[in-house]
């Protein structure tokens, strides 16, 4: 079965969806079998998987919304969920795109819960998923900046880990601690597990002294375990990879940045069997 990564924070800037295409990507390039969602309306992640706007009509009838929507319609549940999914330009990594529709979701989803006796607001992202998580050796879901919004509390109820990109600066790490804070209420409220994965901090800038005073602080506090040993510095390679729509890893596999990205991502599979092993 996949492991289900949700990539999220409450702060917008803190690199969510470059972190989820390079890990993606990184994943895909050492054989596992990937597949994004990119549950954020502006579609960024469905670019620079695909080439293609999220308005693009590839996507017109398989976004996340229609396959949310899907589950009402086919009460048998005899049309398979690999109707909504499209391919990548990236090999062993498929997406569930967004597309006009995806703002829609919350609304979608209330009606849903309204609509049925068992099953709760945030069930039906699950209960989706469970029918193609076993096509996967990991799912990892982009989100949009938010906290309240119906659709990321149904991504972090979803998945096995939450993985929080952040930076050194105060706004970045209020977003971080919400985020967390966000994962016990809904750990207590929905009765789910959901494993910090990991905090990665992003766009690093070594030499100003904010970033040094920051990351003491970091390093001292109640998150320190948390913490990747991974960074990812900013850097022009990763302005480059957004102008070509493409990961970092991909098109710029010897820059340094691409080889952090692949640093984490081994960091992050060694964390993933770290937790299985506690779990036996």
């Amino acid at each position: 079965m996949a492991k289900i990564i949700t990539v999220a924070s409450a702060k917008g800037g803190t690199g969510k969806t470059t972190t989820t295409i390079n890990l993606a990507a990184s994943l895909a390039k050492k054989g596992y079998k990937v597949l994004v969602i990119d549950t954020d309306g502006q579609g960024d992640t469905t670019l620079m998987l695909t080439g293609k706007n999220w308005s693009d009509p590839a996507f017109k009838n398989k976004g996340l919304y229609n396959m949310l929507k899907g589950w009402d319609e086919d009460k048998e549940l005899s049309i398979p969920v690999t109707k909504y999914i499209s391919p990548t330009n990236i090999e062993n990594c498929e997406i569930i795109a967004t597309n006009p529709n995806t703002k829609g979701i919350p609304k979608l989803l209330e009606n849903l819960r309204d609509n049925s006796e068992s099953v709760g607001l945030y069930e039906i992202f699950v209960y989706r998923l469970y029918q193609i998580e076993s096509a996967y050796d990991f799912i990892i879901i982009d989100t949009r900046p938010s906290k309240d919004e119906t659709l990321v509390k149904s991504a972090l109820v979803a998945c096995d880990y939450v993985l929080i990109p952040c930076t050194y600066n105060d706004l970045s790490i209020r977003g971080m601690v919400t985020t967390l804070s966000l994962c016990k209420e809904l750990e207590k409220d929905e009765d789910c597990e959901i494993k910090i994965l990991g905090i990665v901090m992003t766009m690093v800038q070594d030499r100003t002294n904010v970033t040094k005073l920051i990351k003491e602080e970091m390093d001292e506090s109640a998150y320190a375990e948390y913490l990747f040993k991974t960074e990812i510095h900013r850097g022009q390679a990763v302005e480059n990879s957004v102008y070509v729509n493409s990961p970092v890893v991909i098109c710029d596999s010897s820059s340094k940045q691409a080889k952090e990205y692949n640093a984490l991502c081994d960091e992050m599979l060694s964390r993933i069997e770290q937790f299985d092993k506690e779990g036996q």
